[in-house]
């Protein structure tokens, strides 16, 4: 049985949307956004992802993101990795 008393979204437009993105978006831009999603009510966002920053530009400086948020309380932050190397980042 489905439990349909409860919902969770996660938001992955800092990651999934911005990573196909040809321009460079900056550190404050990002923190921007993120701050923005959370002001409209978002609870559950993927920040981030630690890949290749050669090879997914965008996702560059995903240390300096993090070290930029201010963390709510409430919100549940994550990042994506896929391998060892991200996971040390």
């Amino acid at each position: 049985m489905i439990n349909t008393k409860k919902i969770t979204l996660l938001e992955t437009g800092l990651r999934d949307g911005l990573q196909a993105v040809k321009n460079y978006v900056s550190i404050k831009e990002r923190t921007l956004i993120a701050n923005g999603l959370i002001d409209a009510g978002i609870r559950n966002i993927q920040i981030t992802s630690f890949v290749n920053p050669k090879k997914v530009p965008q996702m560059s400086e995903s240390e300096e993101l993090i070290q930029s948020l201010n963390f709510e309380k409430n919100v549940e932050y994550s990042a994506l990795v896929f391998n060892l190397r991200g996971v040390e980042r």
